[in-house]
């Protein structure tokens, strides 16, 4: 070691376990003592149970979560379509009204640029037209 470096022990006790077929093996501590001296798979499952029982809350608090997500998702979708075909059937109001609006006057506008076209109406007497059908409006 370097100088001024000293190596102290850790207190701290590690508990070191294999897993293979059919549950746990090989527990021992840091210090070398075979699992078969005061450790038992019991008296791991007790040390360690409550935080599997916390693992296992947490998961079922996410698959709650989960499916409270995926219902409200259905829900939106549902919403969603309904607000689409509402929107649908308001565009198809406007268009109708705009089409009954627009109509009318397209069939003036084409008898006058008709009329002018064959030299039936001067200039003159087409913007009087116009002026007069506007004034209607």
């Amino acid at each position: 070691m370097g100088k001024g470096m000293q190596v102290i022990a850790s207190e701290r006790e590690v508990v070191e376990a294999e897993v293979v077929e059919g549950g746990l093996s090989g527990l021992r501590k840091n210090d070398n003592t075979p699992a078969t001296q005061g450790t038992s798979k019991l008296d791991v499952i007790d040390k360690h149970f409550s935080d599997v029982a916390g693992l296992v809350k947490d998961y079922l608090e996410i698959q709650n979560t989960k499916a409270k997500t995926e219902q409200m998702v259905a829900i939106m979708e549902e919403k969603r379509k309904m607000i689409f075909a509402e929107a649908e059937k308001e565009v198809s109001i406007i268009n109708a009204r705009t089409r009954q609006n627009t109509e009318p006057m397209d069939k003036v506008l084409n008898l006058l640029q008709e009329l002018q076209t064959n030299k039936l109406l001067t200039s003159e007497q087409m913007k009087d037209c116009i002026i007069a059908l506007f004034n209607k409006l």
